[in-house]
Formats: C-alpha cells, sequence, structure tokens
C-alpha cells in the first residue's frame, strides 16, 4: 500500500502520535540525522498553544497511524495566525506553515512535496495566504510560492522573544500576491 497523506486537527494526535511529530522533526532537523537523546528543543512550543491547527503526515499506513501513530514519513504544521499591518492598523488572518520534515531515510522521494502541498490546498480552499520561512527557497519556487521582502515585527515580544523574529534564509508566501500587503507587518506574536 502506498503511503498516503493523513490531516488531523492538532488536538485530536493521541499522545503517540504527538510523540512521533517530535521524533521525526528531532531526527530531520539534527545536524547528523540521528535521533538525539535530548528532544526538548525539538517539541514546538506551538504545538500545545490553541493556533496549532492540524498536522499534516505522510504514513505508510493510514489506518496505523489512526491507531498507533507508526511509521511517520514526512509532516508539516498549519497555524492559525492575525497579523497586525501597523501603518493601517488592518488585520490580516493568515496560515502558517512550520515543521516541515521528511525522514532522513524516505527523501528526495516526494513526500516532502505532497505534504507541503497538501497543506497549500487547505490555503486555496480557505482563501488564505499560507506565510512561512525557508532554508531551501528553491524548492518553494517550484510550487509557486514567492518570497517577501516586508519588515517584520513582533509587537507581543517577552524577554525571550526579543530576538530576530525570522532566522531563516527566506520568507515566502503561497496565494495570491496581490493580496500580500507592503511594508512593515507584525507578526502579532513569535515567528514560526
Amino acid at each position: 500500500m502506498p503511503p498516503t497523506i493523513v490531516v488531523q486537527p492538532f488536538l485530536n494526535l493521541s499522545p503517540e502520535q504527538r510523540q512521533a511529530t517530535v521524533r521525526l522533526r528531532a531526527i530531520h532537523f539534527s545536524k547528523d540525522k540521528t535521533f538525539p537523546e535530548n528532544l526538548t528543543r525539538f517539541e514546538s512550543p506551538r504545538l500545545a498553544q490553541p493556533d496549532a491547527r492540524e498536522i499534516h503526515s505522510v504514513v505508510e499506513n493510514s489506518d496505523e497511524w489512526a491507531e498507533s501513530g507508526n511509521t511517520l514519513i514526512a509532516g508539516a504544521e498549519l497555524i492559525q495566525r492575525e497579523l497586525i499591518l501597523p501603518e493601517t492598523n488592518q488585520r490580516l488572518s493568515v496560515l502558517g506553515l512550520l515543521g516541515v520534515c521528511v525522514h532522513p531515510d524516505y527523501q528526495k522521494q516526494g513526500y516532502g512535496r505532497r505534504v507541503v502541498e497538501s497543506c497549500f490546498e487547505i490555503s486555496r480552499r480557505e482563501g488564505k495566504i499560507c506565510l512561512f520561512q525557508t532554508d531551501v527557497p528553491e524548492f518553494y519556487d517550484l510550487l509557486n510560492c514567492r518570497r517577501v521582502s516586508n519588515a517584520f515585527v513582533n509587537s507581543k515580544p517577552s524577554a525571550e522573544e526579543r530576538r530576530n523574529n525570522w532566522w531563516c534564509k527566506a520568507v515566502m508566501i503561497y496565494g495570491d500576491p496581490a493580496e500580500w500587503p507592503q511594508g512593515v507587518v507584525d507578526l502579532n506574536g513569535l515567528a514560526w
């Protein structure tokens, strides 16, 4: 049976599925692509927040994933975020894409693309722009994404959050570029 994409609201994930998501992120984002002993730094603080909407997962057998959290191949997370445009004080509701990762044994087989396209389908269906950061903008260029060069601020920083809002090479959007504002954009919270 070929791997399938399973989309679930984050709050519906079992503890085992949440742990599998953290494990996959740890393997994907670790420098040597091995399973690190300390998983704490791979546990997204957003996973416990109300803006964590849903997890998109590619699994070998969707029945197994639904029951036990087995064999997570790729994953991504969508969050709902309301941005503020300081110049006009308008609000802009977007979807944030984060945590896109593929298990090293399954890379270069199209699973990352499948899970990202699944997220973008929701963006299209809801008529919302998807905003994200990446160190591989060339991959997203192939999916009709556009780089943006706005100045981003966070009007809600705590002492820990006063660092640079985005840390990757590029900030990009998926969706109608005509709907994306010019000028300063307030992330209204942490970058993702």
